[in-house]
């Protein structure tokens, strides 16, 4: 059989990979790993040969790929011809043979020759989850558990997951062996968040001028260590990101246009369009040039702490004193 996994999920990806040489009692000499990034390290031949060479001992062999650099690019016709085996031969696999091909540095490359033949030929190691099944397929797993949670709790670790079912599991794991009842305040020390809910948060904490919760991300940043440069870098980024989807809005492209353009997940896009909607006369190209200035304020003057001067630009930002009360420059 022919698994695969693009760049998602890593967590779920390397149990999946784990449950399934468990359950065919495939002995450890019979399990091949093979890192693929390094185009001129790998070893093409040596890999060709063993995936046409039967199991020693056990009755099936698995061969497991990491980042295999033939399906992170596409393959022009010149190019295929070295790796034309590989593609035969998922045409054609052997039936002792159970191979792995998954991905945790770039994304598989959908039109590419050999990654279509994966799929039509072979099964995918992680079920995609999207915005639609997200919460039912993590509720599951959060009864699963059997944890001592109330439905307060329970929401806000599925919310703070951000999509992420290896944030899930990790987090789940953290609070099996927690001993007493889980409740928000639980979640909210013991548990992973994922940097992309902060910040949407953060967000829309911002353009909602909601300043308690906008300085209480801002703290929660603050707990996790995080440099106060990476999160105006991921800030502008979100913004940027805000500000194309404007343009899209604008223009009246659809929803699989947008997608397929950004390459960013639909549960993402459809997030950041109800900021949008909400908030349809914020400048965001004004916001990003300020943040901009700020973090050269921040680079060349350290009279200040960071987080503080941050927190003095975001109130300012949120309008809680006057547009000329420039205290953070």
């Amino acid at each position: 059989m022919i698994y695969w996994s693009d760049k998602d999920e890593n967590v779920l990806v390397q149990n999946a990979i784990t449950r399934l040489i468990k359950e065919k009692g495939t002995a450890s000499f019979d399990v091949h790993r093979y890192e693929g990034s390094n185009e001129k390290t790998f070893d093409l031949d040596g890999f060709v040969e063993d995936l046409n060479t039967p199991p020693f001992l056990s009755e099936t062999k698995f061969i497991v790929i990491r980042d295999p650099f033939f399906l992170s690019k596409k393959i022009t016709k010149d190019e295929l011809g070295p790796l034309k085996a590989i593609l035969d031969y998922i045409k054609s696999p052997l039936y002792e043979l159970d191979v792995i091909f998954y991905s945790e540095v770039s994304s598989f490359v959908s039109d590419n020759r050999i990654m279509k033949a994966i799929k039509d030929n072979g099964k995918s190691l992680v079920p995609k989850s999207n915005t639609k099944d997200f919460n039912n397929v993590a509720s599951n797993m959060i009864d699963e558990a059997h944890l001592d949670i109330d439905n307060k709790a329970k929401r806000l670790l599925i919310d703070n997951c951000n999509n992420s079912l290896s944030t899930l599991y990790k987090n789940l794991e953290k609070l099996k062996i927690y001993p007493e009842h889980i409740d928000t305040s639980v979640v909210e020390k013991l548990c992973d968040r994922e940097i992309d809910t902060l910040i949407f948060n953060l967000t829309n904490a911002i353009f909602a001028k909601d300043l308690n919760k906008t300085i209480a991300i801002i703290r929660d940043f603050q707990t996790l260590n995080y440099s106060i440069f990476y999160i105006i870098s991921v800030l502008m980024s979100q913004l940027r990101f805000y500000y194309e989807l404007q343009y899209y809005d604008q223009k009246r492209y659809t929803m699989n246009e947008i997608v397929k353009i950004t390459g960013a997940k639909e549960f993402r896009i459809r997030l950041a369009f109800d900021t949008l909607h909400r908030y349809q006369k914020t400048d965001f190209l004004a916001i990003i040039n300020d943040l901009a200035e700020l973090e050269q304020t921040l680079k060349s003057n350290s009279d200040i702490d960071d987080y503080h001067r941050f927190e003095l630009f975001i109130i300012d930002l949120e309008g809680e004193h006057d547009a000329s009360d420039k205290r953070y420059l």
